[in-house]
């Protein structure tokens, strides 16, 4: 998968660089304070698992910080809101990624920290618009694509966190496979 480059106002592109050409890459972030520094998670569904890669030069070159399950080619591409940032600490991010949970940097991506939630396939993770620290993650029950080498089934569930990620509630047994929150309120839609 290759990083590109658009110049407005032509719509032109130019490639950045290359990460890999086996790596779906289905969410990528830019820190807000320096535009340099680019976190993405990326993988796919036949090789070994991808990870959770870092940028500090634009995209020119990357380098896997934490090895992990995500998709994100075909099908798979709706399934792809598995990384957040902290509007409040833009340092701290959030991934979820296939069975093996969810990860927290306070680092802008340089260091991951396993915080539970094992077995899950996560589609989507969102910051409260309106409740500081708060987290909501979603990992419906999905059997596309099987559980690759995980040895088990995937657990569904619907999940918020009231410490910027460091401990989690479970909300529901079931999930949508993306949630939104509603302009000023805490009401949540989800698909």
């Amino acid at each position: 998968a290759s990083i590109f480059s658009l110049m407005p106002p032509t719509g032109n592109t130019r490639p950045r660089s290359v990460i890999s050409p086996v790596i779906a890459i289905p969410l990528f972030i830019c820190f807000p304070r320096n535009a340099d520094s680019i976190v993405l998670v990326g993988g796919n569904l036949f090789d070994n698992p991808g990870g959770i890669y870092i940028s500090n030069d634009g995209g020119k070159s990357f380098q896997c910080r934490q090895t992990a399950r995500f998709y994100g080619n075909g099908q798979r591409r709706m399934y792809g809101r598995c990384l957040a940032r902290n509007p409040l600490r833009p340092d701290e991010l959030i991934a979820g990624e296939d069975f093996d949970g969810l990860f927290r940097s306070e680092d802008n991506g340089l260091t991951w920290t396993s915080v539970g939630l094992k077995g899950c396939w996560f589609t989507d993770i969102r910051y409260d618009c309106v409740v500081a620290n708060r987290v909501y993650a979603s990992a419906p029950a999905i059997s596309d694509p099987p559980a690759v080498n995980c040895g088990s089934r995937r657990v569904a569930g619907f999940w918020r966190s009231d410490d910027a990620g460091a401990t989690w509630t479970k909300l529901s047994d079931s999930a949508p496979l993306e949630i939104v929150q509603r302009g000023a309120s805490e009401e949540l839609l989800g698909v």
